[in-house]
């Protein structure tokens, strides 16, 4: 299974580039944060309780056997594993960050079952490719950790360029 993973950052063109590299590259599910919460409302697109992440399934063999909608958190369950795409805004208070990572790790415990964990946290750290380390980041580390999580982004190119700012996803 192919994910292609963005922050549309409310973007039309976003989701447009991300749609057709989608089907340039054979994708099966798009996972927007910040997705254009207009065009979240077509048809095919689920999205979370306050429009802040969304699955796009371009493979219509793949097969949703259940969704929970969350703020922030959007989790699809297939067969033998479950998708969860999640968002923080690097707005809230670092309280109310740990208060949402414990809540997904709650979420992750009770699946009971194989998951990949996608998303925009708004953390940094040098393990997924971030110059810098935050509070965030770190919090975000441990919470892995517990779980026996992996991280799979390398890192190797930054996923957000504006004048001096990079980050990493």
């Amino acid at each position: 299974m192919k994910i292609l993973q963005i922050n549309a950052d409310r973007s039309r063109r976003a989701h447009d580039m991300a749609y057709a590299t989608a089907q340039q590259k054979g994708i099966d599910i798009i996972i927007a944060s910040e997705p254009n919460r207009e065009l979240i409302k077509k048809p095919g697109w689920i999205s979370d309780e306050r429009g802040d992440v969304a699955m796009y399934f371009l493979n219509r063999s793949v097969q949703v056997q259940g969704i929970t909608r969350g703020q922030g958190i959007l989790i699809t369950r297939m067969s033998t594993f479950s998708i969860f795409g999640c968002y923080v805004s690097p707005n809230i208070a670092i309280q109310d960050f740990e208060r949402y990572i414990d809540l997904l790790i709650g979420m992750v415990t009770a699946e009971r079952r194989e998951s990949l964990i996608l998303g925009d946290f708004n953390a940094k750290a040098s393990e997924w490719g971030s110059p810098t380390n935050d509070r965030r980041g770190h919090i975000l580390l441990e919470a892995s950790a517990g779980l026996n999580l992996v991280v799979q982004n390398t890192g190797n190119e930054p996923t957000f360029v504006r004048r001096e700012q990079k980050s990493y996803i």
